[in-house]
């Protein structure tokens, strides 16, 4: 059997899924939660997480496995850290287990019989370092085949979490073998555990030999290994990413790696985390509330906020003020488009909220007022009877659609930057503080050839302003 050199560090593998719909109205279907700074102003949890597998494997290049949608905001956000990324587009949604094969076999493919460590991109971890230590920890027992999940270490009652029950020490390493996985406990069952000292929350962290974790998964669920496979060797090359084969994915068995492998196996092993390494994993308001900074009435307050009178609150807001008196354990999350108003202890029934935005096919709930594209991104920022006004960033070298529409004209404000302007048949340049103005039925193109961002002001005015007005000639794209 071969084995990976102790010379190789574990490949991170960053699993980028979910619709992250527990933390709205910041995460949605188009934005979710690891694409946004929720604990630290200057780092997206995507990012952060990037970072802290890095410190256990500086210098190699991390897999990403995401679904189409988020493809360029993983690509982005990782070159904004200095990071590539091998890439992979997920085609359909068929849980961990799939998407971890996949990983492992383009490990394979591409770099050999490797080591692989495995987060979700939307954990949070106060203290990085305790983290890479205890990943260190667990690379003699994934040396040696063992399949290596990571446990914290409880410091409280959480019913919110599964857990690992731990078995003695019985060998000189730190991974300890698993007696069993419990799913989430109820109060009284969260409280023996902690006083038996054995258990440990499940964080969902893995590290394994990457032909070890292929073989233990097809012995003890088939059906899920050969389509991941199938779908890596006849994946496709799309720009910087890389495209598994949409028809043998979707043939792989669908369910969770916990499930699937690890509650099955006799190879599991669990290394302990302190729980000062102030692993969360941020599924939920009250969870975000207790791993920020809090002032000393206990309030984690984000953005313009201002609070008197009141204790134990998180606090967020994304535009204007916020002021808050006399509240105790709420949640007030102020968006440009909508604010949620939530008890702690009941933060995790924000999905009753998604409900009904689903049933009422609320645009809310997919995505924000300042919507991400390829290209940049848009905003609307006010709008009325005949009227809307937006705010467009168009990212260096990248062009819009060429496009016209019959039933409304534009006005185009520059704020930043130089863009050339295609209007009918004129080349123009819009540079900050001058205009242009396009006429209904005129065909127009806005492209930025500078290495800055342009911004502009769009004026929309006309009976209909809907999307189904837009009739796109050539599609958006890199300039040429």
């Amino acid at each position: 059997m071969n084995r990976p050199s102790t010379a190789s560090p574990p490949v991170p593998v960053l699993i980028s899924g979910g619709s992250g719909t527990r933390l709205w109205p910041l995460s949605r279907r188009e934005l979710p939660k690891q694409f946004l700074p929720l604990v630290n102003p200057e780092r997206t949890l995507f990012q952060e997480t990037l970072e802290r597998l890095a410190r256990v494997s500086p210098g190699v290049r991390p897999v990403v496995i995401c679904n189409e949608d988020h493809r360029f905001l993983a690509a982005q956000q990782a070159r904004e850290i200095g990071l590539e990324a091998d890439i992979l587009l997920e085609p359909a949604a068929r849980g961990t287990a799939a998407a971890m094969a996949a990983a492992a076999a383009f490990i394979e493919q591409t770099r050999g019989s490797r080591l692989m460590l495995v987060s979700p991109a939307d954990q949070a971890v106060t203290r990085p370092d305790l983290f890479a230590k205890a990943a260190a920890a667990g690379i003699p027992a994934a040396m040696l085949g063992d399949l290596v999940v990571f446990g914290i270490t409880p410091d409280r009652p959480e019913t919110g979490f599964g857990y690992i029950q731990a078995g003695a020490t019985d060998r000189d390493d730190a991974a300890r073998p698993v007696r069993r996985f419990v799913e989430k406990p109820d109060l009284a069952t969260a409280e023996d555990y902690l006083r038996q000292g054995t258990y440990l929350w499940n964080a969902g962290l893995f590290l394994f030999d990457t032909g070890a974790f292929l073989r233990e998964l097809e012995a003890q669920s088939p059906g899920v290994v050969e389509p991941a496979r199938e779908s890596v060797q006849a994946a496709a090359r799309d720009l910087d990413f890389t495209r598994l084969h949409g028809g043998s994915f979707a043939k792989a068995r669908a369910g969770a790696v916990d499930v699937l492998l690890m509650e099955k196996t006799a190879k599991a092993r669990v290394v302990p985390m302190p729980a000062e390494a102030g692993w969360c994993d941020v599924g939920s308001w009250d969870a975000l509330a207790a791993i920020r900074p809090a002032d000393a009435d206990g309030n984690a307050c984000f953005g313009d906020v201002v609070a008197a009178n009141s204790q134990n609150c998180l606090l967020h807001s994304e535009r204007g003020l916020l002021a808050a008196v006399g509240l105790q354990n709420l949640v007030v999350v102020a968006t440009p488009d909508a604010v949620l108003v939530a008890d702690r202890a009941q933060s995790q029934e924000v999905r009753l909220i998604i409900a009904h935005l689903q049933a009422q096919g609320r645009r809310e709930l997919t995505e924000h007022a300042k919507v991400g594209r390829p290209w940049g991104h848009h905003e609307v920022l006010c709008e009325g009877d005949g009227f809307k006004v937006r705010r467009i960033g168009l990212a260096p070298g990248w062009r819009l659609s060429l496009q016209r529409h019959m039933q409304r004209a534009e006005h185009w404000v520059a704020l930043r930057g130089t863009a050339r302007m295609i209007r009918g048949r004129d080349s123009l340049e819009l540079k900050a503080g001058t205009s242009s103005f396009i006429a209904p039925g005129e065909v127009h193109r806005l492209e930025n050839h500078g290495t800055d961002w342009v911004e502009i002001i769009e004026i929309q005015t006309g009976a209909h302003l809907g999307d189904d007005d837009i009739e796109r000639l050539e599609g958006a794209g890199l300039v040429g």
